[in-house]
Order: C-alpha cells, then structure tokens, then sequence
C-alpha cells in the first residue's frame, strides 16, 4: 500500500468518534494516533489512492463534508450504526472519491492484526 485515507473509530463515554485522516503508512499512523488517544481504537478502514495529491484532496473533501459531524481536529462525532450518519458519510465519501477515482474506489475494513502483519513485511510502507 502507498498513500491512503484512513478513517479510524473509538467508543468513547457512550458516543463514537471517527478520525479521518492520510497517511503513508497505516500502522505507524495507528500506533501515533493510539499513543495520543486514550480510547481503544476499535475499527480501521481505509482507501488506497494513486497519490499524495488525491489523498489529501480527498480528505479535504471529506472533512469539509463532515463540518456539521466535526468534534475536535479530524475527530468527528460520526456514529456509523445510526442510519442517519451512514447515509451521509456514504455520501460525503462517494462524491469526494468518485470525483478522485472514478468507481473504483472501496473503503477496506482491515484488523488491526493484519495492519501490524502488512507493516511488518513492510507493505504499508510508502516508498
């Protein structure tokens, strides 16, 4: 994997809160975020891009997409079980990848065993 967009989730005090970011390596960017975070992170997924450029586009899209859902820097107060912010994360998430990569975009919903297995052989990495 090189660049991605990442959405990672924490259940937090009976609220959820999604962080939406970029990175070029998925589990350095976990072990970060987990290391500043004193909630458990409980779901990753994310969408692999061709490059920097797109990733970064695309989560501008998506953040200013999510503004009403916005809790603290790329936190957003986004609870994927209730319908309401499923259907428009999906639609925030379609237009801004859809006008990046056509159709062929698909959140991957990876454990975090296999993120710590893909770095360990060095397939998150960018290079």
């Amino acid at each position: 994997m090189s660049w991605c967009v990442y959405m990672m989730v924490v259940h937090a005090g009976g609220a959820t809160y999604c962080k939406v970011g970029v990175t070029g390596s998925l589990w350095d960017r976990i072990c970060q975020v987990q290391t500043g975070c004193p909630v458990r992170i409980s779901d990753v997924a994310y969408v692999a891009m061709a490059t920097s450029n797109f990733a970064y586009q695309a989560e501008r899209r998506i953040h200013w997409g999510l503004n009403e859902y916005h809790s603290h820097g790329e936190w957003f107060a986004l609870d994927l079980s209730n319908e309401e912010h499923k259907a428009k994360f999906s639609d925030v998430c379609r237009r801004a990848f859809g006008e990046l990569c056509g159709s062929g975009w698909r959140w991957v919903h990876q454990d975090l065993a296999g993120i710590k297995l893909m770095a360990g052989l060095r397939l998150d990495k960018n290079t």
